[in-house]
């Protein structure tokens, strides 16, 4: 069969943005991943440029067609998500990058609002965001656990994340607004238990000036002031440094986060209470954010490092001392807090430059969901 080069090219450059959401690959990333040399990509391409463009154009078609299946079925949800189901089991890559793209481009966020609340869903940023969060992690599950996606399982998946949308997750007791915004109160970190660590603000300075793709010890060295020799002592890799930093991150956060959970007795305290903690805390540590949404993606869809990162954040979930929640609909606790954690460095990395009250009212918002679901016909527009 003969090589359809200028594809090649294409998929190789989705696949390193899929790798490195926070950034754009380089000419130079994209010939080495293909195996070609510059000469043979503008044989294709006028300019990196022109690739770029046509890279936006597919991936604008992709959303383009999600938007005509919702529009073709206007009182039905399961269409669209069976669209991105089948996006996701035909090019997980693909369904990545649009992902990052939802999460930085305020008219896709405003346009997938607009498709919810027409369907009877409750126009919100964070509804959006809990369907994203929900649906991606259901979906990652069926595309690692089977090598042939079928049709019945696509509509099964889809069925049980419309039940969640509709009735919510949690079967526990409603706190009550007075009661939820006094814990919040007091799930706000203290100063020092915030701790300023050099190598992740070095990660973070780099990853906000240059990108991830500028994440090497030769930069991080820089950044810190230091001889290469000196990282290259304690690292092998950049990857390792990443790794130790992130572990280290999420034992800072544990600590404080165990302490303030022992307040509570009431599960259905706890698990506000573990929400409110952990948006807090990335929210004002505003350098993990970035290096934690990064790690946070990466163990999301199976790229290389999946093992190593996924034991940091799987360390991370079984520590926290939540487990006598009661789950609607065949969810689990490990889920449920993954979930939690991942919207949490979400809504921080959205939120960054939110008021304490935004930030409280998006806590809360979230917490109706999780017991009620976001769909709103027939219940308190709450």
């Amino acid at each position: 069969m003969k090589r359809n080069t200028r594809n090649e090219i294409i998929e190789s450059a989705i696949s390193l943005m899929a790798e490195n959401p926070l950034d754009r690959p380089s000419l130079a990333d994209i010939v080495a991943e293909v195996g070609i040399s510059k000469a043979a990509v503008y044989r294709h391409f006028k300019s990196k440029q022109d690739l770029d463009d046509e890279i936006e154009r597919i991936l604008k078609s992709e959303v383009q067609h999600i938007i005509d299946v919702a529009e073709a079925n206007p009182d039905d949800l399961a269409p669209i998500m069976k669209a991105m189901t089948q996006l996701i089991g035909s090019n997980t890559n693909h369904m990545r990058v649009l992902f990052m793209s939802i999460l930085r481009n305020a008219f896709y966020r405003s346009r997938l609002n607009q498709l919810f609340s027409g369907k009877g869903y409750k126009e919100d940023t964070t509804s959006t965001i809990f369907f994203a969060t929900l649906f991606g992690t259901h979906v990652d599950n069926l595309v690692n656990q089977k090598k042939e996606i079928r049709e019945s399982d696509i509509d099964k998946m889809v069925t049980h994340i419309l039940t969640c949308l509709d009735n919510g997750v949690l079967d526990m007791p409603t706190v009550s607004k007075a009661r939820l915004r006094h814990i919040y109160r007091e799930c706000i970190p203290a100063r020092e238990d915030i701790k300023d660590d050099k190598y992740l603000i070095a990660l973070s300075n780099i990853l906000v000036k240059y990108g991830t793709s500028s994440i090497t010890i030769k930069n991080i060295a820089s950044e810190l002031g230091q001889a290469e020799s000196t990282l290259y002592s304690k690292f092998t890799t950049k990857e390792e440094m990443l790794a130790y930093t992130a572990k280290k991150e999420m034992k800072n956060l544990i600590i404080p986060l165990i302490a303030t959970l022992e307040r509570y007795e009431k599960d259905e305290e706890k698990i506000f209470a573990m929400y409110a903690y952990i948006v807090n805390y990335i929210s004002l540590s505003p350098e993990l954010t970035g290096v934690v949404l990064l790690l946070s993606l990466d163990q999301s869809h199976g790229n290389r490092h999946r093992v190593r990162h996924e034991a940091i954040f799987s360390e991370f979930i079984e520590n926290i001392p939540i487990k006598g929640i009661y789950l609607k609909h065949d969810s689990d606790i490990a889920h449920l807090k993954f979930w939690c954690f991942g919207c949490a460095v979400v809504l921080s990395f959205m939120m960054k430059n939110f008021a304490l009250k935004d930030r409280e009212d998006n806590v809360i918002a979230l917490n109706s969901y999780l017991r009620n679901g976001i769909h709103i016909d027939d219940k308190e527009n709450i």
